[in-house]
């Protein structure tokens, strides 16, 4: 698969903090971008609107855009 996923890390008291992909609306897919730009402006509309914090987690997820066709084994099962 080509284009570009999105990996959000959420980080919570503990420490701990859990990686995953950004999923469409199905829950079960990964929600992908054909371009790098696409990717970049889901990720600024998403920064731009209100966040609820899930039960001890302190702050709003990290993303980083990965390419769809080079994710670790751990991530691949989402596409």
């Amino acid at each position: 698969m080509t284009g570009y996923v999105i990996r959000q890390t959420r980080t919570y008291y503990g420490p701990a903090e859990t990686k995953s992909l950004v999923l469409r609306d199905d829950g079960q897919h990964a929600l992908t971008f054909a371009t790098l730009r696409e990717a970049r402006e889901w990720i600024d509309g998403a920064n731009s609107e209100r966040y609820y914090q899930a039960n001890n987690e302190y702050g709003r997820p990290e993303y980083k855009i990965l390419p769809a066709n080079r994710l670790p084994a751990y991530l691949e099962t989402y596409l």
